[in-house]
């Protein structure tokens, strides 16, 4: 009997501690209180820095023509033929005939060194030189004004007089000579290289001056599209870095001279844009969904000490639930660029209900003014950092400035500095 008593009573020991666990379940269920990885993303970012590194684009991208032309050693009056011309047929026209006087000129060159070396060998060049004598008429008819259908019919008239050019001397030459002709020509580009340069120098400005003031209209755009964003209290997740990207291939781009390299620079311009692009996208629907989250968790607070409270707060539970659902969808896999809107003010919307219920709405303004403070904490913890790591930076300046000062004082005979005075 007695035994019986005793496993009766363990047996309710057993379930009155079952009960008291079930109960702090329950009471624990109201709210989790969790981090989304999209709120640690966008809480990790250093405001400071960003702020910085847009700056510092601005002041590199949005240079005046003035800038420009210094750093590109134009004149006032070429860039203002260049904008005269560039009006009346193009830029990229006026490249094209530049390119072709550069060309017309290398060819003339080539054939004054063929016909020099010919003449040496006593070899008759009477038709080669009439070949010449039109090419040199072609080269200096030449302008820079040249419209397409101008352009295409020279291009053709030179390759048909360099062709006759070239078959007649191959009549005259022997196989076994050509390499010593080559040679010859090879010397006498080198000999009118600084000529043929400064020609080619006058298009590869040109080239240079429309290509920088057409990228910098597009880091205009860029520029302020990123402050708008930081304006907002967003913050550039992976626009940051195809941001940096561009601003990089600008400063690469500008520095190229070969067809095939500008070529490649203008692939990869417009495919680094693309993704810049698509970041931006990204980064709109990373930024408002922390947000949302973060007012998610804020109103989950409020439920919580209202359901503490004795309030009934399963309705809006299961609102919030159904509103928290809707933000995990706000992802661009799943969200079209011309929904996306749309979509947000919707769980906006529905957001700023709950947090405007009388059960909830001043726990809700409380949880806010804290997150709030929390985050201007951290911005001046930012602050501050950047302040102390600019002075440590002007500090290793300074230090380097006046360790070379005094490396300068290089002892040149004994008791004597550099500059002879007496120690």
């Amino acid at each position: 009997m007695k035994r019986i008593i005793s496993t009766l009573l363990m047996l309710l020991l057993v379930l009155s501690m079952f009960s008291a666990f079930a109960l702090a379940e329950e009471d624990n269920t109201v709210v989790e209180d969790t981090t989304e990885p999209e709120v640690e993303q966008v809480d990790s970012i250093d405001e400071t820095e960003q702020d910085e590194l847009i700056e510092e684009t601005i002041a590199e991208t949005e240079q005046t023509d003035e800038e420009l032309q210094e750093e590109l050693e134009i004149t006032k009056e070429e860039a203002e033929e260049i904008e005269k011309v560039g009006k009346r047929i193009g830029v990229k026209q006026l490249v094209l005939n530049k390119q072709l006087k550069h060309r017309m000129h290398v060819a003339f060159v080539s054939g004054d060194a063929i016909l020099k070396h010919l003449e040496k060998k006593e070899i008759d060049t009477t038709e080669l030189k009439e070949i010449q004598d039109k090419i040199k008429v072609i080269k200096e008819e030449m302008k820079d004004e040249m419209e397409k259908e101008e352009f295409l019919a020279k291009i053709e008239e030179v390759k048909k007089l360099v062709k006759e050019f070239k078959e007649k001397v191959h009549e005259l030459v022997p196989e076994e000579e050509l390499d010593e002709l080559r040679e010859e020509v090879k010397k006498e580009k080198e000999a009118k290289k600084e000529e043929l340069d400064k020609i080619k120098d006058k298009e590869k400005k040109i080239r240079q001056f429309h290509n920088k003031k057409q990228q910098r209209e597009t880091f205009k755009k860029l520029n302020k599209e990123v402050k708008d964003f930081r304006k907002q209290g967003k913050k550039l997740i992976k626009v940051e870095e195809k941001y940096k990207e561009l601003h990089e291939l600008r400063n690469k781009c500008g520095a190229e001279e070969t067809k095939k390299a500008i070529t490649k620079c203008g692939g990869d311009w417009n495919r680094k844009l693309k993704e810049y692009k698509k970041a931006h996208f990204e980064d709109k629907l990373t930024n408002e969904q922390a947000e949302l989250y973060k007012e998610a968790g804020d109103i989950k607070k409020a439920i919580a000490e209202a359901k503490e409270a004795g309030e009934d707060t399963t309705e809006l539970m299961a609102q919030l639930d159904e509103v928290v659902a809707q933000i995990k969808e706000l992802h661009p896999n799943k969200v079209k660029k011309s929904e996306a809107d749309a979509k947000i003010g919707v769980m906006k919307n529905r957001m700023n209900n709950l947090k405007d219920k009388e059960m909830i709405k001043e726990k809700v303004q409380k949880h806010r003014k804290v997150r709030e403070k929390s985050l201007e904490e951290k911005k001046l913890q930012w602050k501050e950092k950047k302040q102390e790591q600019r002075e440590n930076r002007q500090d290793k300046i300074q230090e380097k400035q006046e360790q070379k000062a005094q490396n300068t004082k290089v002892r040149t005979w004994p008791g004597k500095t550099q500059g002879g005075e007496e120690q």
